[in-house]
């Protein structure tokens, strides 16, 4: 009789879906796969769930490349190069990239309990600047509280595998069931402002992500970080990454955000609108249930497809409203009036034309 081994994996690791963090193999790009000259812009998203949030005297490059740690089943990595680096930053200065994760998805780690268990975060990293890097855990309760951790590269240009075992917060956290729960900030440069005096000090109510001494690859000019294998899960150690379809965690990307367009030049959207003079109104159900009722973006050129006539009129002033997080109804002014007919909207000979609902945290 053969025996089969059971592989342990620490005290508290629980089997099913370990990893609380989307994406975290980087192979989901719905808004693109590169982004250059991001600055001083808020937040930037490039590959799903992650974004990269600046402020102030950065300047960087996003990709999403295939270089990534031998023998480790990864395709891809999330790459910054800082094209304006900042080694003197003012008290108010930063550039993170982070994940914010909804509270209905961590009640797992008993955030906000005096229950709150361990939770263990590791990542794959490569980086062309050496030393002691930060990242934090916050908790986006009614105060921001921060757990600020380290981690260090050895060898530049080199992947290494990092693994940090810290708790959650004990602290409640007020934010509604699909608000922002725990934020994961790996800080690339940071001020003053942003800094505990040291890591590993456990929860702080402060907005902390980086520490005095803390080396930001941020700071040297055209320096490269890269990142991949983000898994963070209950439990007092690491377990292997875990490996989702490709198709599952593109459905678990499009409750935050998801986008039409980008694929040929005349893509349509899945929906078909009714006439009314120049106007058109439309419904739209959603293809996933979205965490909180989206946001429309567009660009590009898009027009109406008069389905009688079969002629194109320009589309402007789209507008939402009775929204849901199932179902959207909207309308549009077109450029010639359409009367009664049925109409579908349509990217007009425009490849790069975008059509985005986001309800990102």
């Amino acid at each position: 009789m053969s025996l089969i081994k059971v592989k342990s994996r620490g005290t508290d690791n629980v089997s099913g879906r370990r990893n609380l963090i989307i994406n975290g193999a980087m192979q989901v790009a719905q808004r693109g796969t590169s982004a250059t000259g991001v600055t001083n812009n808020g937040s930037h998203f490039l590959l799903d769930r992650f974004k990269t949030v600046i402020n102030n005297a950065y300047t960087s490059t996003i990709q999403q490349v295939a270089d990534v740690p031998d023998g480790e089943g990864f395709k891809y990595s999330l790459k910054h190069t800082f094209t304006t680096a900042n080694s003197s930053p003012s008290s108010g200065d930063y550039n993170v990239l982070d994940q914010n994760i909804e509270k209905q998805n961590i009640y797992s780690t008993e955030n906000g309990t005096s229950s709150a268990k361990s939770i263990t975060l590791s990542f794959f990293v490569k980086s062309s600047v050496t030393g002691t890097f930060a990242v934090a855990l916050q908790n986006y309760g009614s105060s921001r509280r921060s757990n600020v951790l380290s981690y260090t590269i050895s060898s530049a240009n080199t992947w290494e595998k990092k693994v940090i075992t810290t708790t959650a917060d004990p602290s409640a956290n007020t934010n509604s069931a699909n608000g922002a729960g725990l934020g994961l900030r790996f800080a690339l440069g940071s001020g003053s402002n942003y800094e505990a005096s040291n890591a590993t000090t456990g929860w702080q109510t402060a907005d902390y992500f980086g520490f005095n001494g803390a080396t930001y690859p941020a700071g040297t000019t055209n320096a490269t970080w890269q990142i991949t294998g983000v898994q963070l899960e209950v439990g007092d150690s690491a377990s292997d990454f875990e490996h989702r379809s490709f198709g599952e965690e593109l459905q678990l990307c499009k409750r935050y955000f998801h986008t039409y367009g980008g694929t040929n030049a005349f893509e349509h959207l899945p929906f078909l609108g009714q006439g009314n003079s120049s106007s058109i109104n439309f419904n739209h159900e959603l293809p996933v249930e979205m965490r909180a009722t989206p946001t429309l973006t567009q660009s590009g050129s898009w027009r109406v497809n008069d389905g009688y006539l079969g002629a194109y009129y320009t589309l402007s002033s789209v507008s939402l409203d009775n929204l849901s997080t199932k179902l959207i109804r909207g309308s549009a002014t077109t450029s010639s009036a359409i009367g009664g007919d049925i109409g579908r909207i349509i990217a007009y000979n425009d490849i790069n034309a975008r059509w985005s609902y986001s309800a990102e945290l």
